[in-house]
């Protein structure tokens, strides 16, 4: 079903693409105030505690594959782009 859905909105040759929007900096402000705004409850703000523990304080053993270890650099390459858009967001930076 998900693939018929990428048919219908981006070329299509067996890989997962997904058309993103054209970027733009009034997007990216207005992301990060959103991101500021969600974060900013106390929901959020126990999230991100959550989010920060269970994903930048795993440790690997040295014999991890390395399909692993890229898979949790990613998580940590994600968590902190959240973490810099909601800074931009709260500072205006």
């Amino acid at each position: 079903m998900f693939r018929d859905f990428l048919k219908s909105k981006t070329p299509y040759d067996d890989r997962l693409a997904v058309a993103l929007p054209p970027l733009s900096q009034k997007r990216d402000q207005d992301m990060a105030k959103i991101a500021a705004r969600i974060f900013a409850s106390d929901d959020g703000k126990a999230l991100l505690q959550y989010l920060q523990i269970t994903i930048f304080q795993r440790a690997l053993s040295p014999d991890a594959p390395d399909t692993q270890l890229r898979y949790y650099e990613g998580q940590r390459a994600m968590l902190a782009n959240l973490i810099r858009l909601i800074e931009k967001g709260q500072h205006g930076y």
